[in-house]
């Protein structure tokens, strides 16, 4: 398992910035599982595949929860634009002594 990460997508809502960062809020979620060397097209045709199936939805881009430097109980959205994002993400996620099997948060 530690050549794959979890990640919690929420859909179907927005992304609301407040006093505490950024938070998702969404009327639907889904959880699934990726290989670490996933690419970035890779990723969001799964996602798409899953949300469409839910809402008949498409998804064009993918932000996932960063923990603001400063304050590591705030967070900031990120956007997934290439693949080297990805690494970073999972790099970032796994790398602060997360739990390995705790889920990346992203918004789609």
């Amino acid at each position: 398992m530690d050549d794959q990460f979890f990640v919690c997508v929420y859909f179907n809502g927005i992304i609301l910035t407040t006093t505490v960062g950024c938070i998702f809020e969404c009327r639907k979620q889904i959880s699934m599982r990726f290989n670490r060397n996933v690419l970035l097209d890779d990723m969001k045709g799964r996602i798409n595949a899953k949300i469409v199936r839910h809402c008949g939805r498409r998804i064009s881009r993918i932000f996932y929860e960063f923990p603001v430097l400063t304050d590591p109980i705030k967070f900031t959205e990120m956007e997934l634009v290439d693949n080297e994002d990805v690494e970073t993400m999972i790099a970032l996620h796994y790398g602060n002594g997360s739990n390995k099997n705790a889920p990346i948060h992203s918004f789609a």
